[in-house]
């Protein structure tokens, strides 16, 4: 029980402290989006640790929203729905064409997180994003199939290209 109140606890902060930078980042960079760095590690962190680890995106979304702005209510509300967002992510009905993620991650690396993302859907295609240039996050001067990269910074309509060309590319046995 003390594992799992302790892996509850680091989710929720984790996803606090990414759902604090997405909106510092989204107050100085009018593209970017506050809600990318605390999805995406939502729907990481169900796909790693599986459904038992709700409760810490519950309470790290409560937590996020009720130091911002609004009500308790709108606070509850909100984390009620990225939690359900988080879930159905995980679901092995859903459609999930690619993973956009950093290479660096607190907990886990994005490889790792690749890896485990492609064991349970093996079509899934991988994008990391990295301001680490590209020969410091490739192994053996390539990267795993299925898996490209991009550098940031990156304009919207660069990524927008590159995760259509990646969507569009043909996958491994097709």
């Amino acid at each position: 029980m003390a594992a799992y109140l302790a892996a509850v606890s680091g989710v929720a902060l984790t996803y606090f402290i990414l759902a604090k930078l997405g909106l510092t980042l989204a107050s100085v960079n009018p593209s970017a989006t506050p809600v990318w760095p605390p999805t995406g590690f939502a729907l990481a962190a169900l796909l790693i640790w599986g459904h038992r680890l709700f409760p810490a995106i519950l309470i790290g979304a409560f937590a996020a929203n009720a130091t911002t702005a609004g009500t308790l209510a709108t606070s509850a509300a909100i984390a009620v729905g990225n939690s359900l967002e988080a879930i159905v992510g995980k679901q092995d009905d859903v459609r999930i064409d690619l993973v956009l993620s950093d290479i660096v991650l607190p907990g886990i690396n994005g490889r790792e997180l690749a890896r485990q993302a492609q064991a349970l859907r093996p079509d899934l295609k991988i994008l990391f994003m990295t301001g680490y240039s590209r020969n410091a996050v490739i192994h053996q001067g390539r990267l795993d199939p299925g898996v490209e990269m991009i550098q940031k910074p990156v304009t919207q309509a660069t990524l927008a290209a590159r995760i259509r060309d990646l969507l569009d590319a043909p996958t491994a046995d097709a």
